[in-house]
């Protein structure tokens, strides 16, 4: 088994928001903001190449304050400079394809397009998709999706997908107000760096799109992962990373008026880069659940994998490894595994994950302990090793346990 410091799977299985927001009258979104910027810290010498950007058919044109304070104020927040076109398309009637490949960014943003009425078209929503999975990255704040007040509404719901979510998910008609007070459930995402703390208080709008169920939970997720929340989930924080792209969905606005915290976060989604190798196969043989069991809950994840011929490969000694597996997630530091040659081991004593195997094919989780889980018919999964990630949905059957068809004979 190949070693190296870089490792991607994409799980590839057999089975596999709305809004309205803090309104005053009839506004949907914050009111117009054309604030002026602070100048741009000098660069430092030997800069990383330039991530760029562009804003399309958003609220206020793409004028919200955080896009331009961001481009005068990035040296603040990394070293890697980014560049954010808000002209080009951010207050554009329509789109096109060809546009966006004109144009060239790494990074699609959405920001508040159906607070500003921002209906796209099916073939702007096609346009989007295609230049996406061609290997840019997209970031959507607030009410990305839906919004609906009264007789004009913008319904946006056809990107659900793209951003791993479920696609036709009911969606509320407004939005909620929160605290901003948001807490991150995965310390080790790229998205929190040189934040203060596992909390942050956003300086955004204080609104956020959210299901007609109030809360986001798994039933709304394809693959997204919730990596931040804000009063019980109605403020979500999402990454989606798919075998080409990364889609991050931001469900409050910080780019109107954030502070510090807000724009760093946002700079963090926009200079993420990352290189991904897709695995060619992903062959789930077993997922099963115990659940109520005297000794407490229990499930089994087995699948076999194949690494892309491009990979660097993988070193599960030497890297973090984290599992998730419906509500359940837990992270092994680095050294967890001992490895004798291709094959390498985790044993623990729980509650968590009790044993764990990682070999040249195969992937194997044993997980026990007190109300890990709960009753979900569909779950999805998420296996990290190092900074490269794959996932995918499974639907438990009967008893909460799932056989590849093909594998019966085995």
């Amino acid at each position: 088994m190949k070693r190296a410091t870089k490792f991607c799977i994409a799980l590839q299985l057999a089975l596999m928001f709305v809004a309205l927001s803090f309104a005053q009258g009839a506004d949907s979104s914050p009111p117009l903001d054309l604030s002026p910027v602070k100048p741009k810290p000098p660069a430092s010498a030997g800069e990383a190449d330039t991530i760029t950007a562009v804003v399309v058919r958003s609220w206020n044109d793409g004028n919200a304050s955080g896009w331009r304070e961001l481009n005068a104020e990035w040296p603040l927040y990394g070293d890697t400079p980014i560049e954010i076109d808000i002209t080009s398309l951010g207050g554009a009637l329509s789109f096109t394809y060809e546009d966006l490949v004109r144009i060239d960014a790494d990074v699609v943003i959405l920001s508040d397009p159906a607070g500003g009425l921002r209906q796209y078209s099916d073939e702007e929503i096609a346009a989007i998709e295609r230049y996406v999975m061609e290997g840019h990255n997209i970031i959507g704040t607030y009410l990305v999706f839906r919004w609906v007040p009264g007789s004009v509404s913008a319904d946006n719901s056809g990107l659900l997908p793209l951003f791993g979510f479920q696609r036709g998910i009911a969606l509320f008609d407004g939005s909620e107000t929160i605290s901003n007070v948001f807490e991150q459930q995965d310390a080790s995402s790229s998205l929190f760096n040189e934040l203060p703390g596992p909390t942050w208080l956003s300086e955004g709008y204080p609104q956020s799109q959210r299901p007609e169920d109030l809360a986001w939970g798994p039933e709304e997720l394809a693959g997204a992962r919730i990596v931040a929340t804000a009063d019980s989930n109605v403020g979500i924080v999402t990454v989606y990373d798919a075998p080409t792209y990364r889609a991050t969905y931001i469900s409050n606005m910080p780019e109107f008026h954030g502070g510090t915290a807000d724009k760093q976060l946002l700079y963090n989604a926009i200079a993420y880069t990352e290189q991904r190798f897709v695995m060619p196969s992903f062959r789930t043989q077993r997922a099963s659940v115990r659940l109520s069991d005297p000794e407490g809950d229990a499930f089994q994840l087995v699948a076999g994998f194949a690494l892309d011929p491009s990979s660097d490969g993988m070193d599960p000694a030497l890297e973090e490894v984290e599992l998730q597996f419906g509500g359940f997630t837990q992270s092994l530091p680095p050294g967890s595994f001992t490895c004798m040659g291709s094959d390498c081991v985790y044993e623990g004593a729980g509650p968590g994950i009790t044993r764990a195997s990682i070999q040249e094919s195969v992937l194997v989780f044993e997980v026990e302990g007190p109300s890990l889980f709960g009753a979900q018919k569909q779950v999805s999964i998420r296996v990290t090793i190092g900074n490269d990630e794959g996932r995918a949905n499974i639907p438990l059957q009967g008893v909460l346990s799932y056989t590849d068809p093909g594998t019966l004979d085995e």
